[in-house]
């Protein structure tokens, strides 16, 4: 039971942390460069427009390094692990995108363990170790991985185009309470390359569970805290979730109410790096605006499906736990530990 718990925080972890790798490179570049393309329309502003640009390209072309650095550091490994993991996520992310980065940045860090501190040849063989390790991992297990997330990624886009309804019910729910979990809505989305109406059904999910949780506990947290679930991350709310399962039902109604929506009456569509974060820094909806188009009615429709309506069918639906003593309002009080 211990050895699982253990393996079990080990995956939450190097995911967590490969998350922020993606976070930090890959999103934020793209969010970077769709400010480019903003600044851009005006004219006078073209060579601020171009930094963007050089900023934003410079910034997506360090994913698999920050992805393997972000997860040797939240393993405590060291310095010469850290360091030789930035060649290790390089090569890993051209043959295998996100997954082959993860699969062998987690193989190559390990290994680089296995050499002792007091080995007086540990400054060379560290690194060597490290990076031959990780290079026969990505192209091995770490290319076959990229290849089989690709042909599952094309498989759920394409399936919600033919079976919009289903599928997005589908999408919706599941990638919103995995944004409420432990593991990574982001990484996933990522990993299988969600476009188009699927991307889109899975933006209206986690932005529903965002913005639904920060709604259901303003009356039990500050405000602070409720703008931190709304536009940070509704993970906060897990220890409660585990303490009262019902807490998570009402944004899986939603949901599963707003996904179809958003992609028949709507057809709401984005793309991978938004796909799993919800309103998380606004990345969901701007990476949708930027996906379907910066229009007056592009906004108003995103305002409408992403925070306006997950609000008030969420107080609808948690009126009803409310009522019949499922949830009250104190179980959504967020402690946050100092």
């Amino acid at each position: 039971m211990n050895r699982f718990k253990k393996g079990y925080d080990y995956f939450v972890n190097s995911l967590s942390a490969m998350s922020i790798g993606l976070f930090s490179t890959l999103i934020v570049g793209v969010i970077i460069e769709n400010l480019g393309f903003l600044i851009g329309l005006s004219a006078t502003l073209a060579p601020v427009q171009a930094a963007f640009v050089t900023v934003a390209g410079y910034a997506k072309s360090m994913v698999g390094p920050a992805i393997v650095v972000a997860m040797a550091y939240r393993m405590d490994k060291s310095m010469l692990v850290i360091a030789a993991g930035v060649v290790v996520g390089l090569f890993a992310y051209q043959m295998g995108g996100p997954i082959g980065a993860y699969i062998s940045g987690v193989v190559a860090i390990e290994v680089g363990d296995v050499i002792s501190n007091k080995n007086p040849l540990r400054i060379i063989l560290i690194p060597f170790i490290v990076i031959f390790a990780g290079y026969l991992i990505s192209i091995t297990l770490g290319k076959y991985a990229g290849l089989i997330m690709n042909v599952l990624g094309v498989i759920i886009n394409e399936a919600t185009l033919t079976h919009p309804f289903f599928m997005s019910i589908i999408i919706s729910s599941i990638m919103g309470v995995l944004l409420t979990s432990p593991l990574s809505s982001a990484a996933l989305a990522i990993m299988l390359q969600l476009s188009g109406l699927a991307a889109g059904a899975a933006t209206v999910g986690c932005c529903v569970h965002m913005v639904g949780f920060a709604h259901m506990g303003r009356k039990a947290n500050s405000i602070g805290t409720t703008i931190a679930v709304g536009l940070g991350t509704s993970m906060l709310q897990i220890k409660n979730i585990l303490l009262n399962m019902y807490l998570i039902v009402p944004p899986i109604i939603v949901s599963i109410i707003l996904g179809p929506i958003g992609t028949l009456v709507f057809q709401l569509q984005s793309n991978p790096e938004g796909a799993g974060m919800g309103t998380s820094g606004l990345v969901g909806p701007i990476m949708m605006l930027s996906t379907m188009g910066y229009t007056v009615q592009n906004v108003i429709i995103i305002l409408l499906m992403c925070i306006i309506l997950p609000i008030v069918l969420i107080h609808v639906v948690t009126a009803y736990f409310i009522k019949t003593n499922k949830i009250k309002h104190g179980d959504l009080k967020i402690e946050i530990e100092s």
